[in-house]
């Protein structure tokens, strides 16, 4: 009986963080969330947003992700991100986001491609 308990348990979890995952831009930060994990970035500290491709744990339910930079180092300043609308997310973070840098050197090609294979 306990192990069905817990069987049921887990799919349930799975299918909370599976259809729980969404990501809001709120007023003054990111909101990031994938069921009972969040996480909140407030704009000013963004400092990248990238196209990433790779298997990594993150708040990214997808391989093909936009790095986040928001701190000195990688463990707790950087977080993946794959909403559907990769350049519309892309577009709005930009207008959000005071101290976000350019990191492809051209904005048009990094949005060309996503448009292609993101």
């Amino acid at each position: 009986m306990a192990a069905v308990i817990g069987g049921v348990a887990g799919i349930g979890f799975m299918l909370w963080v599976w259809f729980g995952a969404y990501y809001e831009f709120r007023n003054t930060y990111l909101l990031a969330r994938m069921g009972p994990f969040f996480e909140r970035i407030p704009y000013v500290r963004i400092t990248s947003a990238r196209p990433f491709k790779g298997m990594i744990s993150s708040m990214a339910l997808s391989s093909n992700m936009i790095e986040l930079r928001h701190g000195k180092n990688y463990i707790t300043g950087t977080t993946y991100v794959s909403p559907a609308n990769q350049e519309g997310f892309l577009i709005e973070l930009k207008t959000r986001c005071p101290n976000l840098a350019d990191t492809s050197g051209n904005d048009e090609i990094r949005l060309r491609q996503l448009k292609g294979n993101w």
